[in-house]
């Protein structure tokens, strides 16, 4: 199991070297802008536990280093489905956006139609021209009249008949 920097309790976290007062006053005859830097010296002390300070250092290094490389893998793979989820509400739009002017071309097309319904409606008879229309229709009963053949038919049957009335007089 791998451990983390918090992880790790804090007797087992490496110490700094330890330096002697002799470094401290070097430290401070220097003034702030001294040019001449002081040399860090550690004690003796501190000697034989800096392969183990070396060690647990590169050890907090390669888990940060892994931390850095699983941060980077999923803010990859993020940017990955960012990208596609806006590839897909870019395509969903656009047949939204066809699907908008298929619907608006088929309402001109309806109210086209429906306002000529509208004027075809207007040039028809109304009720009352309809009624007048009724009663004429009943008054002059035209399942009565006869057409033109039977009308010649019934002259020449007339004049056939007074034809013979002549003739026989």
């Amino acid at each position: 199991m791998k451990r983390g920097i918090m992880d790790t309790p804090a007797t087992q976290m490496p110490q700094p070297p330890a330096f002697s007062p002799e470094d401290d006053k070097k430290k401070k005859s220097g003034g702030l802008f001294a040019s001449h830097k002081p040399e860090l010296v550690p004690s003796d002390t501190s000697l034989h536990e800096l392969p183990e300070q070396i060690n647990a250092l590169s050890r907090r290094i390669r888990v940060l280093e892994e931390r850095e490389i699983n941060m980077r893998r999923k803010t990859q793979l993020m940017e990955q489905n960012a990208l596609a989820s806006q590839k897909r509400l870019h395509e969903a739009i656009s047949s939204l956006q066809d699907d908008i002017r298929s619907l608006r071309h088929d309402v001109r097309d309806v109210m086209a139609k429906f306002s000529l319904m509208v004027r075809e409606v207007q040039t028809l008879a109304g009720k009352d021209e309809v009624l007048v229309l009724k009663k004429y229709v009943e008054m002059w009963e035209p399942l009565n009249f006869i057409t033109q053949k039977e009308a010649e038919g019934i002259i020449e049957s007339i004049i056939n008949e007074k034809m013979r009335q002549a003739k026989d007089l």
